[in-house]
């Protein structure tokens, strides 16, 4: 599914040197040329209802609590805003970074986000782990390894709705 495009104010929070082109990039850090500098959690400088797309691509699993920070984007996102949200899979090798604070899962997105509409949840393939199962069972699907083996969902890609 290929991100859908609004005419409207596109915002890239957690941009980091890599902002989504045409979106007006949000993150803590002032050293990366970010549009504007802020710590999410505490207020994200935009009106009410002010976002037509909003991304976030590995920035929730940093947070302690991320509540706040989710609470803010619904806020400034519009009703029927497209969201488009990125974390790792909390089955992965790789969400055991020292600096990953939350677990999450497609359980999670799909049962207890109720501040969007979540309209689908998909999962990457890790291509390593998955060539290894490859040696093994030649004939089997990316999808049916991350059904069957859970070290091989890397992140998570979840599409939402502004309510």
């Amino acid at each position: 599914m290929a991100w859908e495009m609004t005419d409207g104010l596109c915002v890239d929070i957690g941009c980091g040197r890599n902002k989504v082109p045409g979106c007006l990039g949000i993150d803590i850090a002032d050293d990366v040329g970010a549009d504007i500098v802020c710590d999410i959690t505490k207020g994200i400088p935009l009106p009410d209802n002010s976002v037509d797309e909003l991304h976030c691509s590995h920035v929730l699993e940093h947070l302690w609590n991320c509540d706040p920070a989710l609470l803010e984007m619904a806020r400034i996102c519009k009703p029927g805003a497209s969201l488009f949200f990125r974390v790792p899979d909390v089955h992965h090798d790789s969400y055991h970074c020292p600096t990953h604070c939350q677990p999450w899962s497609r359980y999670w997105w799909e049962e207890h986000c109720t501040l969007f509409d979540v309209v689908r949840v998909s999962g990457e393939v890790d291509a390593e782990a998955f060539g290894r199962i490859q040696r093994y069972l030649p004939e089997i699907t990316e999808e049916d390894a991350m059904d069957l083996f859970w070290n091989v969902r890397k992140e998570l890609h979840i599409w939402c709705r502004g309510r």
